[in-house]
């Protein structure tokens, strides 16, 4: 068993997550596997990223690849359970769907003990999902190539050299939207 406990100045920074980042904090994490209590910090992936290397299933149970025709993707993995993950979709979509022909957007569920069924509900209870490229990362290969240790994390991708121009880990509310909407903006004017 794993447990985290994390005190943040901001209410959603972090979530699901070992690290999250340099931010007014403390987290203590309880590991009771034998090793001894460690900090562990979110690598970002150096190399570069070939989307169509991992394949993932649609809401249908379809395999699919990421394939756009954009110059940017936008990926962000989420969790039923996730709270921040469901605020972040609610407040970004709008704003990724303003700029859609610059931005192609992704949702990538992230669940350890993948589910078909509660991947497709969790889909459903989220309206704002209803219209959005929503795939699941059931095989886990997505979550362990990129190196990631929490949900939401954050993907901004040059589509065309294939590489992670910005990645962020939690979602704080009213900061990070704002943080967001200024990005998704410096990347729309690229």
């Amino acid at each position: 068993m794993l447990l985290t406990i994390t005190y943040t100045k901001s209410y959603f920074s972090g979530y699901h997550s070992y690290y999250w980042g340099a931010v007014n904090e403390s987290s203590i994490i309880i590991d009771d596997s034998g090793n001894n209590s460690q900090d562990k910090r979110q690598e970002v992936p150096t190399d570069l990223i070939d989307l169509s290397s991992f394949s993932f299933l649609d809401i249908k149970s379809d395999t699919v690849i990421i394939h756009s025709e954009k110059p940017f993707i936008f990926i962000e993995t989420w969790n039923e359970n996730c709270y921040p993950c469901k605020i972040a979709i609610k407040e970004l979509i709008p704003v990724l769907d303003s700029m859609n022909n610059k931005i192609e957007s992704y949702f990538i569920y992230e669940n350890k003990k993948f589910d078909r069924n509660v991947f497709v509900q969790s889909t459903m209870n989220i309206k704002e999902l209803s219209s959005q490229n929503v795939l699941a990362d059931y095989n886990q290969e997505f979550f362990t190539s990129m190196k990631m240790t929490a949900y939401p994390t954050f993907f901004m991708i040059d589509n065309e050299k294939g590489k992670i121009i910005y990645m962020s880990i939690g979602y704080g509310g009213k900061s990070s939207r704002e943080m967001w909407i200024k990005k998704l903006k410096e990347i729309s004017k690229m």
